[in-house]
């Protein structure tokens, strides 16, 4: 199999282990990036689920709000999830908001 199929298999597997079932994330603000799931990306302050201070780091939530991951980079979590960060007003955010399961 070639590296790069089994790079999107692993991050297609990821989401599925974390709920995320969109893969485009739109811009809503400088700190925060949604889904038309739900799934969100953003800045916060508060703690880890283990009590660590995030202290601005970006954190994955899935559908549900549930804590998935954090990392320092915006990009990094996304790249390990297999996410596409799309700025506000990008041509596909109507398209995609209007049938989710467009690839």
């Amino acid at each position: 199999m070639h590296f790069c199929a089994v790079i999107f298999r692993l991050n297609a597997e990821l989401r599925e282990a974390a709920g995320i079932g969109t893969s485009d994330l739109f811009g809503v603000s400088d700190d925060e990036y949604r889904g038309a799931d739900g799934t969100i990306i953003r800045r916060e302050y508060a703690d880890t689920p283990n009590g660590n201070p995030l202290a601005g780091r970006w954190v994955l939530r899935n559908p549900l709000g549930s804590f998935v991951s954090f990392d320092q980079y915006r990009n990094d979590i996304a790249e390990k999830y297999g996410l596409r960060l799309l700025p506000p007003n990008s041509p596909d955010q109507g398209r995609r908001a209007n049938n989710p399961k467009q690839p």
